[in-house]
């Protein structure tokens, strides 16, 4: 592995997991205030990848607990970007480097 392309790696790795982490730590402290659920926002640059599985999957506000989209779980975007979730999707981010959020929602829609 040349270099770049390690420190390339280790960026978006950290990033991720960074991203993850918050996520989960999210819903954790949501889940002890008076928190019905949460909702899915996309960034404001929103990758095609991030835009289809928001329409298939995230467009609504859902519980808490609510699991967007099971491991294993394939999206593919207008433009044939696809990516395949590695684990269970509660929260973003969806791919690597996404830079997509949840929201709290006070009271069930």
């Amino acid at each position: 592995i040349l270099p770049d392309e390690a420190l390339y790696r280790a960026d978006r790795i950290a990033r991720t997991e960074t991203a993850y982490v918050e996520g989960q730590a999210d819903i954790f402290a949501w889940g002890g205030l008076d928190v019905w659920g949460k909702e899915w926002s996309l960034s404001p640059d929103a990758c095609s990848v991030c835009v289809a599985f928001f329409v298939t999957h995230a467009s609504q506000a859902v519980p808490i607990s609510h699991v967007y989209a099971p491991a294993g779980t394939t999206v593919v975007a207008a433009d044939g970007k696809r990516h395949t979730a590695w684990r269970d999707i509660m929260a973003p981010p969806f791919h690597p480097n996404c830079r997509c959020t949840i929201l709290p929602v006070q009271e069930k829609p």
